[in-house]
């Protein structure tokens, strides 16, 4: 039962990243709300492993460094994103 609901959260996730990727300058925001949530309830599954359930820190390396490299890329991206709507925007006024 368990993985039909996040088979359906995760099928809905996915279509609102593909709404939003039709107009991703106007869209922007959308993903604030999915993928800082996504991305911390990620890293507290880690954490939550880690400590009570007893895996290994080690084992878990690799998954920390792509939540890391995650969360770069999508500063930059959001980053470039909103500085390209600004300079649009003046543009066009």
């Amino acid at each position: 039962m368990s993985m039909h609901i996040a088979g359906l959260f995760f099928l809905g996730w996915s279509l609102l990243l593909i709404w939003a990727a039709q107009k991703p300058q106007e869209r922007k925001r959308v993903l604030l709300l999915t993928f800082f949530p996504i991305l911390t309830a990620w890293m507290g599954a880690e954490i939550f492993a880690i400590l009570f359930i007893g895996l290994s820190f080690t084992a878990r390396l690799p998954f920390w460094f792509l939540q890391g490299a995650l969360f770069f890329l999508f500063i930059f991206a959001y980053s470039k994103a909103r500085h390209s709507y600004a300079k649009w925007w003046t543009q066009r006024v």
